[in-house]
């Protein structure tokens, strides 16, 4: 109950709308955005480092977007905000945080392995291709990700 206490780190309304709202709809833009360039940053160099800089928002605002929307939200409890109790009554969330988490820790290990690798030319054509496919799962998990919490979504408010 420690993460129920205390003033909300979202206020209640924002230009006349929601807050939680409002979060929601950045979160899912920039989770959208976010597998976008993932999925642009195989071809093109500079998507790269945007989508490196963008999982340095990305990772609080889901954090953020779970306590204060989704657990409210999906658990039908308006005053409760603790990420564990939605994890725990609504199991295929797990699988939601877990993709988030893999996309946004892919993206640096695409930039790590491109730093730390080998030189020879068949070892760059072979990473290359691995660190293509881990930006198409990264981009795809995104996708599957926000489908899940969508669908989540959907059903609270039917």
């Amino acid at each position: 109950s420690a993460i129920d206490i205390g003033p909300r780190p979202v206020p209640t309304l924002i230009g006349g709308m929601s807050g939680q709202t409002l979060l929601l709809l950045i979160f899912f833009s920039l989770s959208a955005i976010f597998a976008t360039f993932t999925f642009m940053s195989k071809k093109h160099k500079v998507f790269k480092w945007i989508t490196a800089g963008l999982t340095f928002i990305l990772g609080p605002l889901l954090i953020l977007t779970m306590t204060e929307v989704l657990t409210p939200w999906i658990l039908h409890l308006p005053l409760h905000h603790c990420p564990f109790c939605l994890l725990f009554q609504a199991p295929s969330t797990i699988l939601f945080s877990v993709l988030f988490w893999f996309s946004i820790s892919s993206t640096w290990w695409a930039l790590l392995t491109n730093k730390l690798a080998r030189v020879d030319e068949e070892a760059k054509i072979v990473e290359n291709h691995i660190r293509a496919s881990l930006r198409t799962m990264s981009a795809a998990a995104v996708i599957v990700g926000l489908s899940i919490i969508a669908v989540h979504l959907l059903l609270a408010f039917t």
